[in-house]
């Protein structure tokens, strides 16, 4: 999902709303947001079912072609 996709989900939203994040996609485990990150990127893995990396400038993967720009977000548990 991009930022853009985001900003309209959440513009109806009220403020005071508790954001929540979701271990992974079956839902086995919840955490409430605590904390981003910008300036880092998102290094998909070769093959779909793998899960990709997070990687920050200085990293020898943070200038390949295949590394995206990212927002992460951090749950507090």
């Amino acid at each position: 999902m991009k930022v853009k996709k985001l900003k309209e989900i959440l513009a109806d939203m009220p403020d005071d709303l508790l954001v929540v994040l979701s271990r992974d996609p079956e839902g086995n485990d919840f955490s409430p947001l605590d904390q981003y990150t910008l300036g880092l990127k998102y290094l998909p893995a070769s093959r779909p079912w793998q899960r990709g990396i997070i990687c920050q400038d200085g990293d020898a993967k943070f200038n390949s072609s295949s590394a995206l720009p990212s927002l992460v977000l951090w749950p507090t548990h």
